[in-house]
């Protein structure tokens, strides 16, 4: 068996029935692995990487840790928060420092660690124009960490970005956008343009198998294609049923 462990924020965390349809990537991301990946969802609501690190979340993930395995880390929505020091980092300095620990960790128990900038907002202003959200820098500084420490980086930020401005304001139907009633714990309704449906999961989840496919060797190990499917039947031909 092959292990994903992937930790984040709360774009990727595990929902519950309580707050349907709210899904995070890393919980969609099943859908697109062959039978022998397990997928552990270590990512955690409101953590930046700093957080994640202070509170302590992310010991249990290191002892975990195995050779062999994956580790998916995807930040920023949290650490881009300059008003709480709790979870505040600076881009180039503290968020680079703390994705450091981190692929440290899952190379010193021979693991393989994987970058992932962060999905983009969906933010238009009034002219229809996909917004700049404060997302940029810490992308940039991920996919700068990447070539720095020598580790693989998908960056969903430029093709969820792409994605959004090609769909326009529509796309707001993947987001956590609720009519009232739509959902029994938000009988008012919101207007939520960070969180994803199970539709916004399934969609940037599938372009993370896709990066994955162009990395090649490892990681496209991880991803079923139909070029891949298996007959079930295949060892029973010429045997009595």
């Amino acid at each position: 068996m092959k292990t994903i462990i992937w930790i984040g924020d709360s774009i990727n965390h595990q929902n519950p029935w309580t707050t349907y349809p709210q899904t995070g990537i890393a919980q969609a991301f099943d859908r697109y692995v062959e039978w022998d990946v397990v997928i552990w969802d270590r990512a955690e609501n409101g953590r930046s990487t700093k957080s994640y690190l202070d509170e302590g979340w992310f010991e249990p993930v290191r002892e975990e840790l195995k050779a062999g395995d994956f580790l998916f880390i995807q930040f920023a929505h949290n650490d881009e928060k300059k008003a709480d020091p709790n979870r505040y980092t600076e881009p180039e300095t503290t968020f680079t420092e703390n994705l450091k620990i981190f692929i440290d960790a899952a190379l010193d128990r021979g693991a393989h660690p994987v970058l992932l900038t962060p999905a983009e907002r969906c933010l238009f202003d009034e002219e229809g124009n996909l917004s700049e959200t404060g997302h940029a820098p810490y992308a940039k500084a991920i996919l700068a960490a990447g070539r720095k420490f020598g580790v693989p980086v998908i960056d969903l930020w430029s093709k969820s970005r792409a994605f959004l401005e090609k769909e326009g304001p529509k796309a707001a139907r993947y987001y956590m956008h609720l009519e009232p009633e739509e959902a029994v714990w938000c009988p008012e309704g919101q207007k939520d343009s960070s969180h994803l449906k199970y539709e916004g999961a399934f969609l940037y989840g599938g372009m993370v198998a896709e990066e994955l496919q162009k990395l090649g060797g490892i990681y496209a190990d991880l991803i079923w294609t139909p070029e891949k499917e298996k007959d079930p039947f295949a060892n029973l031909q010429g045997k009595e049923l």
